[in-house]
């Protein structure tokens, strides 16, 4: 664990690598999203403005939820909320279109076969940075 900055509020908090932000405002984000997600219950279909309006929610966090595919545009009009970040085509959900994705996924694989072809991990050898004498 370390300690960081909470990029939401700016507490000073135990980063621990599965929440982004601090207790309180990850507590505030969930409480949002169960907001967001009980509305679209009884209100389906329902765009972006009309989900902030009635939730008081703001458009960038709804759209936050969308990067984290914790909700889904519907309709192709919602999706041109969202581009890919690679390659800029309008997506529902997510950060990459699935085109991109799976380019994305073939790329890691090779890269990771070949980190494993050259074994590169066998026969390294280690030393601390003080070779001469202990300290």
């Amino acid at each position: 664990m370390s300690i960081k900055n909470c990029p939401d509020c700016g507490k000073i908090f135990n980063y621990n690598e599965i929440r982004m932000v601090c207790p309180e405002c990850w507590e505030k984000n969930e409480e949002d999203f169960r907001a967001i997600r009980e509305y679209l219950y009884e209100n389906p279909n329902k765009n972006i403005s009309e989900v902030a309006e009635a939730t008081g929610i703001s458009i960038e966090k709804i759209k936050k939820y969308l990067r984290e595919d914790r909700l889904i545009a519907v309709n192709n009009a919602s999706a041109s909320l969202l581009d890919c970040q690679k390659c800029g085509k309008p997506i529902s959900s997510g950060n990459y279109c699935e085109d991109c994705r799976k380019q994305i996924e073939i790329e890691l694989r090779r890269a990771s076969s070949s980190y494993k072809d050259t074994g590169s991990s066998k026969g390294v050898r280690m030393h601390t940075r003080h070779t001469h004498g202990r300290r």
